[in-house]
């Protein structure tokens, strides 16, 4: 009997179109087929999300404020273009993936896949680069603004470590304030230095909320009527009540005309970007301590020196501003006043003076008579205005502390005599000027609007407009060789150290000579 085998006919079942090729494909296409292996969807989902989260780091630095000093335009211009190459590629892909699943096995050969997965690996590789690109400048902006974050009532604090200067009281960082409802900046944040002379800490607390109280007082930004612009904005009084934070923060702007480490007048000046806008630099500080004075409270700075001035403003149009008022004294119905009277040596009134060396001889509280007074504020304004002409880091750089405070306590002729020598520095056009500052008695000192008024009539636009160098060579040999900046052959500041020390030995009623080089601590070379 005939059996017929009638189960259909068993026809072998056809080989995949993607493993046809198998062995010639090695190398990077081995490497494109072990990724292929795990399907194009999940490559491209991987790239969506990085993609959508480099664009959200772009977007923020791209629409928040960041310091003006860090220029990071270029790297954002340069991410957005790479982000958009990329999107358009993986839309491209996209398309490409959803035909793939329509027709299977129809549309790719293995060498087209193979090429088609490398490229999609290549612009997965650059758009992990492009998002590390950006959490860098990401990381650069947090910088410059500072990792500690300090979220207060008016808006966000942000600063790093470490302090850009630092005072008898305090310590001033540069942080980046983010105030809510105005707009973002650098601002200068002080807060309370080590305690000193047998101070606690709530003492110096203290004397911040009085610096607070006087600064507002005399230039708070909300006052519409306050035209003045030679004292420093005060902007915000900060108690955090946290340890993680100072105990007490200052808030005011920062100096943005900033050419060496400190916008100071004194450096500024010393690194020579404005040594030709002395004169307007000089008449600002006069102009601010007149509005001080002019008050119906009057207002006496007590440390007036050029590191207590700032620039701001530009290169070409500087304008100097007031600033730490630590020291000051608020003359009101309840006078407001700092404790300690009198701050460097080098800028302070011999009457402070002799009152600081008697209560260091004698011990116990301060004279009487041992106050702030307008006649110590011009004081200083002489001795600033001597510091920044010579540009030196102090005045009468030729003594140390001790021997000054010794001069200061010697009878007013000796000290006249002397301070006339050092007055011989400066041109002539000021030096009767800075006479009526630095008269040791103080009824012989002119007032602020006298001195100003007499500075408009000889500092004239056209004056200031004279080169500072040809106005400096009007002072004679070897008084001009006291300036660090007077180079000449053969001539330095010793010729005028031989010159004063030969006034103080054949001069009538004169101090001795200064402590040698080796005694003084304020000898240094330019």
């Amino acid at each position: 009997m005939l059996l017929l085998n009638l189960s259909p006919k068993q026809t072998p079942r056809p080989q995949r179109e993607d493993t046809v090729h198998k062995e010639s494909v090695s190398g990077k296409d081995s490497d494109a087929l072990a990724t292929a292996d795990r399907t194009p969807p999940g490559i491209i989902l991987t790239m969506q999300n990085t993609l959508a989260s480099a664009k959200q780091i772009h977007s923020a630095l791209t629409h928040d404020s960041h310091p003006q000093n860090l220029d990071i335009s270029f790297a954002l211009s340069e991410a957005e273009r790479k982000l958009q190459n990329i999107e358009l590629d993986l839309n491209s892909a996209r398309k490409k993936m959803r035909k793939e699943q329509s027709y299977p096995g129809k549309l790719f050969r293995r060498w087209t896949r193979a090429s088609y997965m490398r490229s999609l690996a290549d612009r997965s590789e650059e758009l992990e680069h492009v998002e590390k690109s950006l959490h860098e400048t990401q990381a650069r902006v947090t910088l410059a603004k500072g990792k500690h974050v300090l979220h207060f009532a008016k808006g966000t604090l942000r600063y790093g470590n470490g302090s850009c200067a630092g005072g008898g009281f305090g310590e001033v960082t540069k942080a980046w304030f983010e105030e809510t409802g105005g707009f973002d900046r650098h601002v200068a944040m002080k807060v309370p230095g080590s305690p000193k002379w047998g101070d606690t800490q709530e003492d110096v607390a203290r004397r911040f909320r009085r610096e607070a109280v006087i600064w507002k007082s005399l230039r708070d930004r909300r006052d519409k009527d306050d035209n003045n612009e030679n004292i420093n904005h005060f902007l915000e009084l900060i108690e955090p009540r946290d340890i993680r934070f100072p105990d007490i923060i200052l808030l005011s702007p920062w100096a943005d005309c900033e050419e060496a480490q400190t916008a100071s007048a004194l450096f500024q000046l010393d690194c020579g970007a404005y040594g030709h806008h002395t004169l307007k630099i000089l008449s600002d500080i006069m102009a601010g301590l007149e509005f001080m004075h002019s008050r119906d409270n009057p207002v006496y700075h007590g440390d007036l020196k050029g590191n207590n001035v700032l620039i701001f403003g530009t290169l070409e149009a500087p304008v100097a501003k007031l600033t730490d008022f630590g020291l000051s004294k608020i003359c009101a119905p309840m006078p407001t006043a700092a404790t300690r009277v009198g701050g460097n040596t080098f800028w302070t009134a011999p009457e402070i003076v002799q009152n600081k060396v008697q209560r260091s001889l004698w011990g116990g509280p301060p004279p009487k008579d041992s106050k702030l007074t307008w006649e110590a504020d011009v004081w200083g304004l002489g001795a600033t205005a001597f510091e920044l002409i010579t540009q030196w880091r102090f005045p009468f750089k030729d003594m140390n502390e001790s021997r000054l405070e010794h001069l200061l306590c010697c009878p007013s002729d000796i000290i006249d005599n002397e301070i006339a020598d050092y007055l011989a520095c400066v041109p002539h056009a000021v030096r009767s000027i800075l006479h009526s500052c630095l008269s040791a008695d103080p009824a012989g000192r002119s007032t602020i609007f006298d001195l100003r008024k007499q500075w408009t009539e000889v500092v004239t636009p056209e004056f200031q407009s004279q080169d500072w160098k040809s106005l400096m060579d009007e002072v004679e040999a070897p008084q001009r060789f006291y300036h660090c900046f007077r180079k000449e052959p053969g001539r330095s500041f010793e010729d005028w150290r031989t010159w004063m020390e030969s006034r103080r030995d054949n001069g009538i009623g004169r101090v001795q000579r200064p402590l040698s080089t080796s005694d003084s601590d304020s000898e240094s070379s330019c």
